[in-house]
Parts: C-alpha cells; sequence; structure tokens
C-alpha cells in the first residue's frame, strides 16, 4: 500500500468519553449520574478521553439527558480554560 492509499482511507470515529466511577469521592469535577438512568455512578469528566471507537468494539448504552450534559460540557470547560 502506498503513503497516498493510507492518507486516504476512510478513518475510524473517534468520540470523547469520560468514563464513570461507583465511587463518590466527593471531588468537584465529578457529576452524579441521575436515578432515571440505568446507569450508576459519576462521572468523572476531568479524565476525558479519545477513543476509537471500532477498535475498542464500543457498544451504545443510553443517551444523555440534555442537563446532564450540559453540566459535563461546563466542568470540562472549567477543567481546560481554569486559567484565561
Amino acid at each position: 500500500m502506498t503513503r497516498l492509499e493510507i492518507i486516504n482511507q476512510r478513518p475510524d470515529p473517534v468520540f470523547c468519553f469520560c468514563p464513570i466511577t461507583n465511587k463518590n469521592r466527593n471531588i468537584p469535577f465529578h457529576i452524579e449520574i441521575p436515578e432515571k438512568s440505568s446507569l450508576t455512578g459519576f462521572i468523572m469528566v476531568e479524565q476525558v478521553k479519545s477513543i476509537d471507537c471500532r477498535s475498542r468494539k464500543v457498544k451504545f448504552i443510553e443517551k444523555a439527558d440534555k442537563e446532564i450534559l450540559n453540566e459535563a460540557l461546563s466542568v470540562l470547560d472549567a477543567c481546560i480554560y481554569q486559567n484565561t
């Protein structure tokens, strides 16, 4: 395979995820998952990761509601831009 063929290949989908823990460590960057969710625990926003979904064989579980997503994005924004 030539270099040009490699460059023109369709890339795998890469998404950003935040890990979830079931331990409440009282860390301000952790967001509690609402009871209405099928998941339990706390979203560790400060540990955001990019993951290649195809190679990790990611499985969709559920979509976060707008409130929890906006809260996570606000915390992430604070983590990234804390000194500006």
